[in-house]
């Protein structure tokens, strides 16, 4: 499978549309830059890390998929300075392409608000701030709690 056709599954579920117009949805590092396309195995993650990277190397991955972005904005120099900036480095180094889903991914239907919600065992979820492309997504969600002894 190539690591496009694994990111276009991620964006039919969680569209780039659906991102806050702060956020930095997409490629991060993309496969063209990096790899012959083809994935060898897929890393999720939080934060993409020096250690994520590392980890993301020793175990043949050749794609990393996070939740928050590596970049939020272009930075003015990549000198490895920082530890974002040594992953950036370590994961060009390596072959990595890397994709994140940060806002995109909240706000989607059935996103990770929705799913802190059923873990809480809300009822009735609908979007605390709709979005404006689509009402059934938004950012946060609201819904009806549990009654008293029901768990």
């Amino acid at each position: 499978m190539t690591i496009t056709a694994i990111v276009q599954a991620v964006e039919e579920y969680a569209p780039r549309a659906l991102q806050e117009s702060w956020d930095n949805t997409g490629w991060q590092i993309s496969p063209q830059a990096v790899t012959s396309g083809q994935c060898s195995g897929v890393m999720l993650c939080l934060d993409v890390t020096p250690a994520v990277v590392a980890e993301a190397r020793a175990l043949g991955c050749n794609l990393i998929i996070s939740h928050h972005p590596l970049l939020f904005r272009g930075p003015r120099t990549i000198d490895g300075s920082t530890p974002g900036q040594r992953a950036l480095v370590d994961a060009i180094r390596a072959g990595i392409a890397v994709y994140s889903s940060h806002t995109a991914l909240d706000s989607a239907p059935g996103g990770v608000s929705h799913h802190l919600g059923t873990l809480l065992g809300l009822t009735d979820m609908r979007p605390l701030s709709p979005s404006h492309s689509d009402p059934s997504a938004g950012l946060g969600v609201i819904g009806t709690l549990p009654g008293p002894g029901i768990t």
